[in-house]
């Protein structure tokens, strides 16, 4: 694209933070398995910026993450976590084969399968009318649960069910396999008959069993309005049916108009206006919501590159609010080191102070912030080529 920034070097330069202060190659081991998800959340990252590049070679990280990820795939006490190994695994293995390390790629690509298996078997085995006939549940249920629910703790959760559907048309689009694009379809057919997509294009986040309603506290999110973009565009590869896409475009233009800074382009998730007021303490207690705005940049330029042939309007519209959210990270934290609030200057911004843990809380989400910089500074690049 003429006279635009040079988004990747950008990203390099706030990856290189990331990477130098607080998730080099040792942090998935340190990280696993106390920290869960965001270590395959970050390593997918840095696998999808070698993709980009040869400028950068994280081989090292990311195996490190699989290694030690490996262990805990059949026992990880919360699914949505289980689902981003799945992702982390299907972008290796692609990632892996295309450099032509086919015994690497493989390992990887086994390692997804036995997420979906997993996923389905968490299905399968809890799919009575009283738990809402299928879905997957945020927390591993060992045993069937019984009422009350707790809807905070014990719910089907769309999340979980997307990143099952995306692992499951990943492996159907890589091996052919009927059983995978058959997984694939009944997520979506489940969440549709649940109506998790309001009017609004926004994905909502839980659906309690016995009443089988949707949670009005379980409110739509950055990150959940990401994980929708993926498989919905695997499932229209995989049957050529555009009205997925229309349903994928639906969900991008919700999140533009309803999840950024008033009078802007810029993202805003639900605790962006008042994290710089809080505390440090508050901060660490309150950072679930860190990496979100980085996933659904990265799932948007994803889509976007993707379909812009196939829709080039809509995917221009994307590709500019992906370049604006970028050029906010780039001007508004001039030290290449991100914050929360991306609207707003922070000229001298410093990162959360490390604590005394051997593992400071603090890295969990200064890495989680720096992530979330890098994946709208990569994803601009993507779609700025």
């Amino acid at each position: 694209m003429p006279n635009s920034p040079d988004y990747l070097s950008q990203a390099l330069t706030a990856a290189g933070v990331l990477t130098d202060q607080w998730f080099p190659s040792s942090a998935p081991t340190n990280w696993v398995p106390d920290d869960y998800w965001r270590a395959p959340v970050i390593c997918t990252l840095l696998t999808d910026l070698m993709t980009q590049t040869n400028k950068v070679d994280y081989t090292a990280t990311v195996e490190a993450a699989r290694v030690k990820g490996e262990w805990n795939l059949t026992n990880c006490m919360y699914y949505d976590d289980l689902t981003w190994w799945g992702r982390l695994f299907m972008h290796a293995y692609e990632y892996f084969k295309s450099q032509s390390k086919t015994d690497l790629a493989q390992l990887y690509l086994a390692d997804a399968k036995v997420v979906c298996d997993q996923l389905s078997q968490g299905w399968d085995q809890f799919a009575t009318p009283e738990y809402c006939g299928g879905g997957i549940w945020w927390m591993r249920e060992w045993f069937p649960p019984g009422p009350p629910y707790n809807p905070r703790t014990t719910f089907k959760a769309s999340n979980s069910t997307l990143g099952f559907m995306e692992t499951a048309l990943a492996l159907y689009l890589e091996l052919g396999d009927q059983v995978y694009l058959d997984l694939g379809q009944k997520c979506w057919d489940w969440l549709v008959k649940w109506k998790f997509l309001d009017d609004q294009g926004l994905i909502w986040g839980a659906l309690v069993p016995g009443k089988c309603e949707l949670d009005p506290e379980n409110v739509p999110v950055l990150s959940l309005q990401g994980e929708g973009l993926a498989p919905l565009w695997m499932l229209y590869k995989a049957t050529n049916k555009t009205e997925y896409l229309d349903v994928a475009d639906k969900v991008a233009e919700g999140t533009m108009a309803k999840m950024v800074w008033e009078g802007t382009q810029i993202m805003q998730d639900r605790g962006d206006a008042k994290w710089d007021s809080q505390t440090n303490d508050w901060k660490l207690q309150n950072s679930g919501d860190t990496p979100f705005k980085g996933l659904f940049a990265t799932y948007l330029g994803e889509y976007t590159k993707n379909v812009s042939t196939l829709r080039p309007e809509q995917a221009a519209k994307y590709a500019a609010f992906l370049r604006a959210n970028a050029d906010a990270v780039w001007t508004n934290y001039p030290g290449a080191i991100v914050g929360m609030d991306w609207r707003t200057l922070h000229q001298n911004y410093q990162p959360l102070p490390k604590d005394n843990k051997p593992i400071p809380n603090s890295d969990y989400v200064n890495a989680s912030l720096q992530y979330s910089g890098v994946c709208a500074l990569a994803a601009a690049a993507l779609v700025s080529i």
